[in-house]
């Protein structure tokens, strides 16, 4: 079992606060990123999971208001802190938090802790050698598509996870590549993607909340 006192031993992290659906969550956060960055490499392997994104707030939020059925599973795909997963479970949903970086899942396993969700399953998972898992009734992500080289990646994931007749839903800042990741997967899925605009006094965020199915065979 997950000692929380050895992780803010090890990783000596901050604590925030994210409210979701006037609900208050508590996420252990890292104090700083030196530890997590290649000092001869920054740009190989960031540490992108290191923040709470705004399109997280907005996936976490769907999943608050989405009705409970206890026989759907879901899968989130780089699930980072695991405020989506922990605020899914925390409502009552079947999910499964998956991350690839070993610090990455350090974090999620003791904000699963903090938030009192001892059930949350939480794996390892290498979108490049991804591992039986079984199949799941949604896969949800946010902020997980950036660059063209994880095109076919994502893709191989949807086809391994996905049950026949799933869905999958996407929480994305509005990038191109997030455009052309969606242009990527017409032909095979029918997509259908609302804008979300968060707006503060300095800055005003565009998410767009993406449904994606596989198409009938007509």
């Amino acid at each position: 079992m997950l000692s929380i006192e050895n992780f803010k031993n090890t990783y000596a992290p901050d604590t925030i606060e994210v409210v979701i659906a006037d609900k208050p969550y508590k996420l252990f956060v890292p104090a700083n990123l030196d530890r997590f960055i290649d000092p001869d490499d920054p740009l190989r392997n960031f540490p992108l999971w290191a923040k709470v994104w705004e399109a997280s707030g907005i996936l976490a939020t769907e999943l608050a208001q989405r009705p409970v059925q206890p026989r759907e599973s879901y899968l989130e795909i780089g699930g980072g802190l695991g405020l989506v997963s922990i605020v899914a479970a925390d409502y009552g949903h079947n999910v499964t938090l998956s991350e690839y970086q070993d610090d990455a899942l350090a974090f999620a396993r003791a904000n699963a802790a903090l938030n009192e969700c001892p059930d949350l399953d939480i794996v390892k998972l290498d979108w490049h050698q991804p591992q039986a898992l079984g199949t799941f009734d949604y896969l949800i992500g946010t902020d997980v598509i950036y660059r063209k080289e994880s095109f076919t990646a994502l893709t191989t994931i949807f086809d391994l996870y996905l049950k026949p007749g799933g869905e999958i839903i996407l929480a994305e800042g509005v990038r191109p590549s997030v455009i052309a990741f969606f242009k990527s997967l017409q032909s095979r899925y029918d997509i259908k993607a609302a804008q979300k605009v968060l707006r503060s006094q300095d800055e005003e965020i565009r998410i767009l909340l993406a449904h994606i199915k596989t198409r009938s065979p007509s």
